[in-house]
C-alpha cells in the first residue's frame, strides 16, 4: 500500500476541526460519511472475472457553513486500501450567484457533475465514466435561476500531480440549461456543454497523452472494458446534450456525448457515445 501524502494527512486532520466546533456552532459544521457495497457473480466469463462483494467507494467527509453563502467541503475516499482526495473546495453563493475555488468536479455533463452519492444508480453511465476528465484544482463560476443556469470553470492539469517532471495542463468547460418545467411534481431539463482540455506534458519525453478506460456498470476489479491511451496528444474538444425528465415518481435521464482529440503529426481521435436510463421511485426522498 502506498502511503499518504503529507498533504492528504493534513487535510486528513482537517476532519477533527469540525468535531470540536459542532457543539459551539449550532449545527453549522458537521462530520459525515458514505459506505456503498458492490457485488456480483460472473457464470460465463473468463478467468480474469472474479465473482465477489467489496467495498466501491468509502468516504468520510467534512462540511461547514460559515454564514452569509460561505460554504467549504472536505472529502477523502478510502475505498481499495487507497487515500484519495475528491473534493477540498471553498464556495461563495449570493443571489444566484455561486464562485467555487479547489479541488473539485468540472460542470460539465450530468454525470460527469455529481459525486457518486448524486448518482441514480451504483455507478455513473459507461460512456459518462469513461469519458470523464477527472477531479481538478481550479475554479468555478455558476449562475442558476428558475430556468436558467449557466456555467464556466478553468483548472490547471490532470488531477493532483505534484511531480517535478510534469507541466501542468490546462482546461476548460462551460454549460447551458434550461428548465421550461421546474415545479414541485415535474422537471424537464434540457442542456448542453463543452469542454477543451490540454494535457499534462512529460518533460523528460515531451509527451502527452490522453487516458480514456472504464469498466462498466460496477466497481469490481474487473478488466476494463475500454482501455484507450491516445499518444501524442495536443488537445481535446468535448461536448453533450442532456436531458433530464422527471415527473412524480418517475425519471428519464439521458446525454449524447462527442470528443475528438487532436494529434501531433497524426489523425485526429474521434469518439461518440450516449445512453438513457430511468426508473421509477418506490418512495420519494425526504419521507
Amino acid at each position: 500500500m502506498k502511503k499518504p501524502s503529507n498533504l492528504i494527512r493534513a487535510l486528513s486532520l482537517l476532519f477533527l476541526l469540525p468535531v470540536v466546533l459542532t457543539v459551539q456552532a449550532e449545527k453549522k459544521y458537521s462530520l459525515g460519511g458514505r459506505l456503498f457495497l458492490d457485488g456480483g457473480i460472473f457464470t460465463a466469463s473468463p478467468a480474469c472475472f472474479n465473482s465477489g462483494i467489496g467495498i466501491s467507494d468509502l468516504r468520510i467527509t467534512g462540511k461547514a457553513d460559515f454564514g452569509d453563502g460561505w460554504y467549504t467541503k472536505l472529502d477523502v475516499g478510502f475505498a481499495s486500501n487507497k487515500v484519495r482526495l475528491k473534493d477540498a473546495f471553498l464556495q461563495k453563493t449570493k443571489n444566484g450567484h455561486m464562485l467555487r475555488i479547489g479541488y473539485m468536479i468540472g460542470m460539465f455533463s450530468l454525470d460527469q457533475s455529481v459525486s457518486t452519492n448524486d448518482y441514480l444508480f451504483m455507478t455513473g453511465a459507461n460512456v459518462a465514466e469513461i469519458f470523464y476528465p477527472g477531479r481538478r484544482i481550479g475554479a468555478s463560476y455558476t449562475w442558476s435561476k428558475s430556468k436558467f443556469y449557466a456555467s464556466g470553470s478553468v483548472f490547471c492539469g490532470d488531477g493532483l500531480n505534484f511531480h517535478k517532471n510534469i507541466k501542468q495542463g490546462v482546461n476548460a468547460t462551460l454549460r447551458f440549461v434550461y428548465r421550461p418545467l421546474d415545479n414541485a411534481h415535474t422537471l424537464l431539463h434540457i442542456g448542453t456543454g463543452g469542454l477543451y482540455k490540454r494535457p499534462d506534458k512529460n518533460t523528460e519525453t515531451g509527451e502527452r497523452s490522453i487516458s480514456l478506460k472504464g469498466t462498466g456498470d460496477t466497481y469490481l476489479p474487473v478488466p476494463f472494458v475500454f482501455d484507450s491511451t491516445i499518444s501524442h496528444s495536443q488537445c481535446q474538444y468535448q461536448w453533450n446534450i442532456e436531458s433530464i425528465f422527471h415527473h412524480l415518481k418517475f425519471f428519464l435521464q439521458g446525454e449524447v456525448m462527442g470528443m475528438i482529440i487532436r494529434r501531433n503529426n497524426s489523425p485526429s481521435y474521434n469518439a461518440y457515445g450516449g445512453y438513457i436510463e430511468g426508473g421509477y421511485f418506490r418512495k420519494p426522498a425526504g419521507i
